[in-house]
């Protein structure tokens, strides 16, 4: 509920990037749990950043790296398991594709700084299922800062927040931030496809699946801004 990353997908590695004070609530991946598991593929923490789950660990040389920056590896699994850890059992495999891996194919070239900034007060978390609490009007200022906006933002919103394909899911958007849109919209399709489920994974008979989810974020407003980086900086100084 604090929004903790879950126990089992801690390495005790250091991870590039991560700061080790930080370690306990960003230093994580999902290479223990490729299945969905612990953490459904469609959750919003997976798709938002899918982290390394488009770079196998392992032995890594001038070809691995090529063949991951064109999206053209997928894991290989040494035995039917939901972990592939330890991260020298993946190798890199060609042309086998996963489709869970390549429909996140290159995940760090779309990475983003991101910050939240809460505003409004708190619903208490007894009275939220009661239809007649009121609604406190609350929500989130979401900022983030990155060096292209198609590549970066516009792509985590549209290919991995309201895809309803997202690795290889189907008939499913992001759980917190989806509009539930059908897809596709008519006319180009008579019997558009739903996107208001959400699957949690499990052997059967555990594999459970919402249906119907609510919309429950609504965008107020929003606007893209340019921050001059520090060569600019300088030179605007400099006038």
């Amino acid at each position: 509920m604090n929004g903790a990353p879950l126990d089992d997908f801690e390495t005790g590695l250091a991870l590039p990037g991560v700061d080790p004070g930080k370690r306990g609530v960003n230093g994580f991946v999902f290479d223990a749990d490729p299945d969905g598991l612990s953490c459904p593929i469609g959750a919003h923490i997976r798709r938002a950043n899918p982290r390394t789950g488009d770079a196998p660990a392992g032995e890594e040389g001038s070809i691995d790296n090529l063949l991951v920056t064109l999206g053209l590896t997928t894991r290989r699994l040494t035995k039917p398991t939901s972990s592939t850890m330890p991260w020298e059992a993946n190798t890199t495999v060609w042309p086998y594709f996963r489709r869970e891996d390549d429909a996140i194919a290159s995940a760090r070239f779309h990475r983003i700084l991101r910050r939240g900034r809460e505003y409004g007060k708190k619903i208490d978390l007894a009275a939220a299922p009661n239809p007649s609490t009121p609604d406190p009007q609350a929500g989130l200022q979401f900022i983030c800062l990155n060096a292209h906006i198609a590549r970066q933002f516009e792509f985590v919103q549209g290919a991995w927040l309201a895809n309803s394909k997202f690795a290889s899911l189907t008939g499913e958007q992001d759980p917190l931030l989806g509009n539930r849109t059908p897809f596709p919209v008519p006319p180009v399709s008579a019997t558009p496809r739903r996107t208001d489920t959400f699957a949690r994974p499990g052997a059967e008979p555990a594999c459970r699946r919402a249906v119907g989810l609510p919309q429950f974020v609504t965008v107020k407003g929003g606007a893209y801004f340019f921050l001059p980086g520090l060569a600019a900086l300088k030179w605007i100084a400099s006038g």
